[in-house]
């Protein structure tokens, strides 16, 4: 069995008010990504903050292939992610009761399988388990707004010169205070990820950061 793929260009066939989807500002894109669902939302967000992603792409292509009824059918993938190692994902993004029931519908079950065989492509899950873990989605949220606001490079690199490559959240504060830097530079910082950290825990003093970008 073998798939044939029709369509590597996104266009927008599920557009209708009242079904919560919306566009999201992505940074490493450099566009808007169109989403589905409050999940794909979640989840184009979590990719764009995600260290080791380059860039990413919603429903990249759709495969025709032979259904379990042996008719022609068509699978739109939810996306395709180009890791900063080069290698390529596609993702299935979905909730997590529906990857761990045991009746998951059969169809998807199957277009893995040919799409494995045929092209020794293998299409992985990213989850709700994942992207809403902890405080991720509190502290990308309040992240995402920032990354609107331009870095000044100059207090950026006086700042990052200063506290090293680890510091902690609260002495990034206190040693912007001492170099008459404003702690919005610090948040800019964050938000721009010239530091990284757990986004999955609650942002305190005594969080740890590392440099990132």
């Amino acid at each position: 069995m073998m798939t044939n793929q029709i369509k590597d260009v996104r266009y927008l066939p599920n557009y209708r008010k009242g079904r919560g989807i919306d566009f999201f500002p992505s940074v490493k894109n450099g566009a808007r990504v169109w989403c589905d669902s409050n999940l794909e939302l979640m989840a184009y967000r979590y990719l764009d903050f995600k260290a080791d992603v380059l860039s990413y792409k919603a429903q990249p292509v759709q495969y025709i292939y032979e259904g379990v009824n042996g008719k022609p059918t068509a699978y739109t993938v939810d996306t395709e992610v180009i890791n900063r190692d080069n290698t390529i994902k596609k993702l299935e993004i979905k909730p997590k009761v529906f990857v761990d029931d045991p009746n998951e519908q059969a169809r998807f079950r199957h277009f893995r399988k040919v799409l494995l065989q045929s092209r020794s492509q293998q299409v992985e899950y990213l989850t709700d388990e994942e992207v809403c873990k902890g405080f991720t989605q509190q502290n990308l949220i309040r992240l995402c707004h920032l990354r609107k606001l331009p870095l000044n490079k100059e207090q950026a690199q006086s700042l990052s010169d200063t506290v090293g490559n680890n510091t902690t959240w609260g002495a990034m504060q206190e040693t912007a205070r001492k170099l008459n830097i404003t702690l919005r530079i610090t948040k800019l910082m964050l938000a721009h990820q010239q530091y990284r950290f757990d986004y999955a825990k609650p942002l305190t003093n005594e969080t740890e950061l590392v440099i990132g970008a």
